[in-house]
């Protein structure tokens, strides 16, 4: 099954709490398929899959870059929120045409059906 952009899908993206000012940064595997969905930034700061964020880098680089926010995705929000560090969340939503789920969906009952007998 090969899944074409605009034909069976569509991506949305949005940004909640845009500032004027904002440095991207990430900790998700590769961070540079955000590209093509990403505002014009100051700095892109990326770090490890996974990486465990202190309030001092944080810190150090908004002060740093001059940004009046953080640009993260809601992945990375969940992790810094209560730092209570000015953030951007970069809001990426795919929507898949009912016609390709109804696929996945009878692919795998027939499966399922075949793993039972």
């Amino acid at each position: 099954l090969v899944l074409r952009e605009g034909v069976d899908f569509r991506r949305e993206t949005g940004i909640e709490n845009r500032t004027n000012i904002m440095t991207l940064v990430t900790a998700i595997a590769r961070p540079l398929r955000l590209n093509p969905y990403l505002p014009e930034v100051v700095r892109k700061n990326y770090f490890p899959d996974h990486h465990k964020f202190t309030k001092e880098e944080l810190r150090s680089i908004l002060f740093n870059t001059r940004a009046t926010s953080l640009l993260v995705t809601e992945k990375d929000a969940v992790k810094i929120r209560g730092f209570k560090i000015p953030l951007s969340i970069l809001k990426l939503k795919i929507h898949i045409d009912k016609q390709i789920i109804d696929t996945i969906k009878n692919y795998v009952k027939e499966y399922n059906d075949r793993e039972i007998r």
